[in-house]
């Protein structure tokens, strides 16, 4: 029963419902609150908002939803009254609960919980009380915790599976709680991963495995293509030799979210359950595959070589991967032509050329370059002018970003009114995909340049530039060139189409 002089002043002014689903709730959970607190509110006769949070942080600064209520609704002195399922579910940490008193204090705001417990923080008592149902609710958040990881110890000790949603090639058993092979589809996923090992163990590529399965129209288990990281990291899984592992790492690396953290445990620490459950791959092929995978790495980690005067620079302006340089005993390097492929192995079309004309395109560029700063100090523009540009870049590309943003939207529309097919879909969807990874890397490029802006002045640069054009043939040193480029250009875009093309450079000055 809610006394007389509360009800007045909740009824005076509106009333914010505000839910979140916690841990221990089921799917439904978070209906059944809003019903039993919208009943309350009606059975009052209070206005009422509701405002929900699901999946939320324990700590109030990563919910979206509470920090607007607590930020904005609050102080705007509308409301009267928050009214909860439990007061635990505001927050279980004491500073946080410390910063929700003071605010509802200030603005005369009183807290209802689901029983018509009401808390007035301006009142000594109720503090009291408040403080002690906060004490509780932090013990019984430390009871639950520890339960929950010693019930999947003990669950994982009988070879249970614990560790979240079931690994791609395997579903679930509410039954044994045990894995078991996902025999759904034609191909299924039990049969995919079968077939994934086989050819890893036939001397496969990673990325032909990958290019096979999409030429197939077999999608990833993330909806999308397969690529060489995914079925890397399959193949590295002990899950397809039947044996189930717990307590590989503790805490978390959720960076929203305020626990301890992230710490992987060393291999006698882990908990290892053999034969828990069916095996998709023999013991002999996973250990030859292992061998496989663990000789090319070998390969790649002595694959480092010197340093060249373009190291790091050179991208492919038509997919914006990475260029490899091949060095020659007699120095002429070459920029060999784009490696990358398609999701179906389709190699980009975007050609090499010879070293010295991309850094005599890069020289060229640097002088024009320099004769813009001069001429800009001449007028008197200085970095205002330079500024300004930036902005507008960066607005330009922030509007791209939306813009891309919709397109995916779109799309999707098209697919579900069956005007795309499935591979169109999923082609149009890379292609948008990497286009955006484009743009986002051009933005953090400006971004960077806009924020060095006000560190070197236009005359610095001048300096600068001039210096480089003054002694570069005087540089012998390649990793020296190299670290003089590095320090004026961001990356250098490379385009020719074919042999016969001459090729475009464009450098991206930092």
């Amino acid at each position: 029963m809610i006394a007389e002089e509360y009800q007045k002043r909740i009824a005076e002014g509106g009333v914010l419902i505000y839910l979140r689903k916690s841990r221990q709730d089921t799917e439904d959970a978070l209906a059944n609150h809003r019903m039993i607190l919208e009943g309350l509110c009606k059975k009052h006769g209070w206005s009422y908002v509701i405002k929900e949070e699901i999946g939320s942080s324990d700590s109030i600064e990563h919910r979206k939803e509470f920090n607007e209520i607590l930020n904005e609704d609050i102080p705007s002195n509308n409301y009267s009254a928050i009214v909860v399922y439990d007061q635990d579910r505001l927050s279980r940490n004491t500073v946080d609960i410390e910063r929700i008193k003071e605010k509802l204090t200030f603005h005369d705001v009183l807290l209802v919980d689901k029983d018509e417990n009401v808390t007035d923080f301006d009142n000594d008592t109720d503090v009291m009380v408040s403080d002690w149902k906060s004490f509780m609710g932090t013990q019984e958040f430390k009871i639950i915790k520890r339960r929950l990881k010693e019930g999947k110890k003990a669950g994982a000790l009988k070879g249970n599976w614990v560790n979240g949603k079931a690994p791609y090639g395997y579903v679930y058993s509410y039954k044994s709680k045990k894995l078991e092979p996902d025999t759904e589809g034609n191909p299924s996923p039990s049969e995919v991963i079968k077939s994934i090992f086989h050819d890893a163990y036939e001397g496969v590529s990673t990325s032909d495995i990958a290019f096979k399965l999409n030429r197939k129209g077999i999608l990833s288990p993330s909806g999308i293509h397969w690529n060489n990281t995914t079925i890397n990291r399959m193949l590295k899984q002990g899950i397809y030799l039947g044996k189930t592992i717990y307590g590989k790492s503790s805490g978390s690396g959720h960076k929203n979210k305020k626990t301890t953290p992230l710490k992987v445990k060393e291999k006698s620490e882990w908990i290892v359950v053999n034969n828990a459950h069916e095996p998709l791959v023999a013991q002999e092929i996973f250990d030859n595959v292992q061998d496989q995978l663990n000789r090319r790495n070998k390969v790649i980690a002595t694959r480092k070589s010197k340093v060249s005067s373009l190291s790091g620079l050179i991208r492919c302006s038509s997919c914006g991967a990475g260029l490899y340089i091949q060095r020659k005993d007699s120095g002429s390097n070459i920029i060999k032509s784009c490696w990358r492929k398609d999701p179906f192995g389709n190699k980009c079309g975007n050609k090499g050329m010879a070293e010295t004309k991309v850094i005599d395109a890069i020289l060229t560029e640097i002088k024009k370059y320099r004769d813009d700063v001069a001429e800009i100090l001449d007028k008197g523009q200085g970095e205002n002018n330079h500024r300004t540009t930036l902005l507008k870049d960066i607005d330009s590309l922030e509007k791209e970003l939306k813009g891309i943003s919709s397109k995916f939207e779109r799309i999707a529309d098209l697919l579900e009114d069956e005007v795309y097919t499935k591979e169109v879909y999923l082609i149009r969807k890379d292609k948008l995909i990497q286009k955006q990874k484009d743009v986002e890397n051009d933005l953090i490029i400006k971004q960077n340049q806009l924020k060095k802006q006000d560190a070197v002045e236009d005359k610095d640069k001048l300096a600068l530039l001039d210096m480089l054009l003054t002694n570069f043939d005087k540089i012998v040193e390649e990793k020296d060139i190299n670290k003089l480029f590095k320090s004026i250009i961001s990356h250098v875009d490379l385009k020719k189409e074919s042999t016969n093309d001459k090729g475009k450079v464009t450098v991206n000055f930092s």
